[in-house]
């Protein structure tokens, strides 16, 4: 009976193990279970930047990011509050546009600074640090 304990002990682990390999190939398989999607609160501003950045839609640690593709630092991504994120996919409900986590991306907005913390519909995640990005629109490209 013990030796019957074991061998179903050993299978189980060997099942886990199998699991977790096959999820950790796939970089797109990543959870968003407790990925940072920080949005602004809705009408919380008036005017919005102008600018484009460019660059892939990352995920490093838990902090969806805009990775230049000249080198600079990459961009934490604060999303207008018409942005939803589902799995890897971040929807525009206003234009149906859609980005995929790993695509090169252009996005409408502009650089803020920690000040602009003070729009945000739930605190930042301290580990998700800047320089920061405000995006207000998908740019077809």
């Amino acid at each position: 009976m013990l030796l019957r304990l074991r061998i179903i002990a050993v299978q189980i682990i060997l099942l886990l193990l199998i699991i977790s390999g096959c999820a950790a190939s796939n970089p797109t398989s990543q959870p968003t279970v407790g990925l940072v999607f920080p949005q602004i609160r809705p009408n919380s501003i008036g005017q919005v930047p102008q600018a484009i950045a460019s660059g892939e839609l990352i995920i490093r640690g838990n902090c969806l990011r805009l990775e230049p593709a000249n080198n600079q630092a990459s961009y934490l991504i604060i999303w207008n509050d018409q942005f939803r994120l589902e799995k890897t996919t971040i929807s525009d409900l206003k234009t149906a546009q859609q980005l995929i986590v790993g695509s090169q991306v252009w996005l409408g907005g502009g650089e803020v600074q920690p000040e602009f913390f003070t729009h945000l519909a739930a605190p930042l995640n301290n580990a998700c640090i800047g320089p920061y990005w405000f995006a207000t629109e998908i740019i077809a490209n």
